[in-house]
């Protein structure tokens, strides 16, 4: 709805409501506005890091409410917004409320107002006062993912099942007792440690649940010699499972230094179980419950009363981002930059859980617990008219093609010489450039991302990826067609 027909909508509203109710005093809407602890008792005064809670009682019922928004300004801190949360229906008085966390670094005078429209009742503008001094709460800490299941597989089993099962859970595993670790049963896993070694010489397994996995010794350093990456099998690409050279220009351990994203409530001091080559210390192995949602004894000591924070689009972006430009390496998008890639492309105005479940898998969507994908492009594009006999095609096939390296990859030549290759993660770009001139267009000159307009997004994924990933001797079609013979055909995909 466009910001002109809103404003028409709410002075109609508000017209209507003085002719409903003239004599009404719109403050009279509002019975008090306060301000509380969790537990609704008054409260004034706060410390940064303090759970706060916004009161509202009303002398018209809540279902008269056409609009109700809340702004409260800490000082040293930016305005928040306030979007509705809870509501109370009581017998005599109506009541809502917000919750917040105070931020920490406000320090100071702060205040409340809350805006509301009913019929009856008209619009009316009620503003509260109070202090942020003292010392900062303590911090919640880290209680493990197993903490969080004993309520939540009784209240919420399909997603701690679809958890249980999805990739997260496996970014980091521990090869304890000098036995491989434990995968789901769809999941092939890793036989056995590289080369020679066995798995009493390994202390953890990084990934290997859908893509590859890479071994760390005990000291903590990452395996480097010889073929020390194993990658799974990939039916896209027709690869069988093998074990690949990782990183063999090292001469020296190479330290592990990817706890931020494989592990849950890491933190940079010290060395994890006391191995030399492991930088930082964590609560759990793996993207547990706490890594998105944070530490959770708070919210364990009141479930009801603490909800756990979250922001599904930072959590994503903290370990799915490049931070810049999209990275590139050896004619492919490096992987784990599935945010990045998504900004710089035609939805850009997604965020990653507008279409997926951040708790299920997406590698085994059709033998895991849930679903990893909850919208699909058709749900909002309608059925596309698709030509060249390929109707029966998904849109993720070409706008989501093997364009991302995690593991493994191949590389071909089509009858015009052009080198090109696939991998084993789908692209989130979604732009198509059936305008490039060759495939050397996808990335920079230098190789080390991809290519972007004047406006500083992708300029597309090239028809190689899109098209000739299938269209190619051993590919899943039964055609084989060149770079430009392709793009001569582009055109005619939707007609």
């Amino acid at each position: 709805m466009g910001s002109t027909v809103r404003l028409i909508l709410i002075l109609s509203l508000l017209l209507l409501a003085s002719a409903l109710n003239a004599t009404t005093c719109t403050a009279k809407s509002f019975q008090s506005l306060t301000t509380t602890d969790l537990s609704f008792s008054a409260k004034t005064q706060f410390a940064p890091g303090d759970y706060i809670r916004y009161n509202i009682k009303l002398t018209v019922p809540l279902f008269s409410l056409v609009f109700v928004k809340g702004l409260v300004s800490f000082p040293g801190a930016l305005p928040e917004n306030l979007i509705l949360q809870f509501a109370v229906f009581g017998k005599g008085d109506q009541q809502i409320f917000w919750d917040s966390i105070v931020p920490k670094q406000a320090a100071g005078d702060a205040t409340v107002s809350v805006t509301f429209i009913g019929i009856p009742g008209g619009l009316a503008v009620q503003s509260a006062a109070f202090t942020v001094s003292g010392e900062p709460a303590t911090a919640a800490k880290y209680i493990g993912s197993d903490a969080c299941y004993l309520c939540h597989t009784g209240l919420h089993p399909d997603i701690v099942s679809a958890y249980k099962e999805s990739g997260h859970h496996f970014a980091l595993n521990a090869a304890s007792g000098g036995s491989a670790p434990a995968y789901p049963p769809f999941a092939p896993g890793v036989p056995n440690p590289p080369g020679s070694l066995a798995w009493s010489d390994t202390t953890y397994v990084v990934g290997g649940y859908g893509w590859k996995a890479n071994f760390l010794a005990t000291d903590g350093h990452i395996i480097t010699d010889n073929a020390s990456q194993y990658n799974l099998a990939n039916s896209i690409l027709a690869t069988a499972s093998e074990f690949v050279p990782y990183e063999p220009q090292l001469t020296g351990p190479k330290p592990f230094t990817c706890g931020t994203c494989h592990t849950t409530g890491y933190h940079a001091d010290g060395n994890q179980g006391g191995l030399t080559y492991i930088v930082g210390a964590w609560n759990e192995n793996g993207v547990g419950c706490e890594a998105c949602h944070g530490p959770g004894s708070e919210h364990k000591a009141n479930p009801s009363g603490i909800k756990p924070a979250l922001d599904p689009t930072k959590s994503c972006e903290g370990c799915h981002a490049s931070g810049g430009s999209v990275l590139a390496e050896s004619g492919f998008i490096v992987s784990q930059q599935q945010s990045s890639e998504l900004s710089s492309g035609a939805k850009n105005s997604f965020t990653c859980t507008s279409c997926h479940n951040a708790h299920a898998s997406v590698r085994y969507d059709d033998q895991a617990s849930g679903s990893g994908i909850i919208k699909k492009c058709t749900d909002c594009h309608g059925l596309k008219k698709v030509g060249l006999s390929m109707g029966s095609l998904e849109c993720i096939d070409c706008h989501m093609p093997f364009a991302v390296k995690s593991g493994a990859s191949i590389n071909f030549t089509d009858a015009n010489t052009n080198n090109l290759g696939q991998a084993d993660v789908r692209s989130h770009i979604f732009t198509i450039n059936a305008a490039a001139t060759s495939p050397a267009d996808m990335f920079s000159g230098d190789g080390g991302s991809i290519a972007t307009g004047t406006d500083g997004k992708a300029k597309g994924l090239t028809l190689d990826f899109v098209c000739l990933g299938c269209h190619r001797a051993g590919g899943r079609a039964a055609t084989t067609y060149t770079f430009s013979q392709v793009k001569g055909l582009a055109p005619s995909v939707h007609q």
